[in-house]
Order: structure tokens, then C-alpha cells, then sequence
């Protein structure tokens, strides 16, 4: 199901996050001009382009998916997305891309990672996933819990 791709300007770095959380290609952008982003959307029409400039969605309206963001907070804006795509949380594949640079994850076994797992973790946790472009380690702890807790209400409303 995670079918949707998304470009995200400046504006809108946390929900980039909660996007990429979810399992989608959220390319996320915070040191380019809106002149250089154009571009790239040209480059990438098939994506939804998700904003809070004016300016910039007025601009782009007529060519391209694109989605003007009201809200400043995240939950509401990740709320707006997914009412507006019709999304299902049971249909994504959660926790599948690097939070930071949104490459996908690999699933690891936690004993060829031992020397960057937390000890306390290593002990905890059995599930892992790493991210090979930036090095990154995630693990299901506690957090992923409230995550899903967030999402949780996030879908239902």
C-alpha cells in the first residue's frame, strides 16, 4: 500500500518524520530555494508535494498533486494527510525507512551489531533494523509503543 510518494518543503520537517515513520518516500527538503525544488518536482511529478507556503501551493496547483498544509502542528497536519489520501494504518508498512535520510531499513540480527547497541537494549531488545546510508540503528523499545499509540489516534479521528 505504500504506493504514495511525497516532496516536503522546509516547512514541514516533523511531519517529513512521521511520514517516513509510516513507511512512505518522504523527501524532505530544508536547504533549497523554492525555485530548486520546482525543479525537482518537475523531475518527480508522480509525488504528492506537501507545503505550507501559499505562495508556493498557489504556484503549483494547476500542475501538480499537491497538498497546502494548514497546520503547525504535526499531528494535525500527519491527521490532514491521512484523511485526505484515504490512508489505513493497517495497510503500511510502519517503521520500514530511516526516520533521518529515508532509505529503506534492513532488518539485522542484533549479535553483528553489538558493539553500537546500547547494553541495556541489547539485552532488552530482539528486533532491529539499520539504516546502511546513514548507519543508524533502530530497535523496538518502549518508544515504538507510543508511536503506535500516536498513530493510533492519529487514524481513528
Amino acid at each position: 500500500m505504500n504506493e504514495f510518494c511525497f516532496i516536503l518543503d522546509a516547512t514541514l520537517g516533523k511531519l517529513a518524520q512521521k511520514i517516513r515513520i509510516l513507511g512512505f518516500n518522504a523527501m524532505y527538503f530544508n536547504n533549497i530555494t523554492y525555485e530548486e525544488l520546482e525543479i525537482f518536482i518537475s523531475k518527480n511529478s508522480n509525488c504528492i508535494v506537501l507545503t505550507r507556503n501559499r505562495k508556493f501551493y498557489e504556484k503549483l496547483k494547476e500542475k501538480y498533486d499537491i497538498l497546502f498544509i494548514k497546520s503547525d502542528l504535526w499531528r494535525a497536519q500527519l491527521r490532514f494527510v491521512v484523511k485526505k489520501l484515504n490512508l489505513k494504518l493497517i495497510n503500511l508498512k510502519i517503521f520500514s525507512r530511516c526516520i533521518i535520510c529515508n532509505s529503506q531499513l534492513v532488518k539485522v540480527k542484533k549479535e553483528n551489531y553489538k558493539d553500537i547497541i546500547p547494553d541495556h537494549v541489547y539485552r532488552t531488545c530482539d528486533e532491529y533494523s539499520y539504516c546502511e546510508k546513514c548507519q543508524k540503528i533502530y530497535w523496538h523499545g518502549t518508544h515504538v509503543e507510543h508511536v503506535l499509540c500516536d498513530l493510533r489516534e492519529i487514524f481513528k479521528e
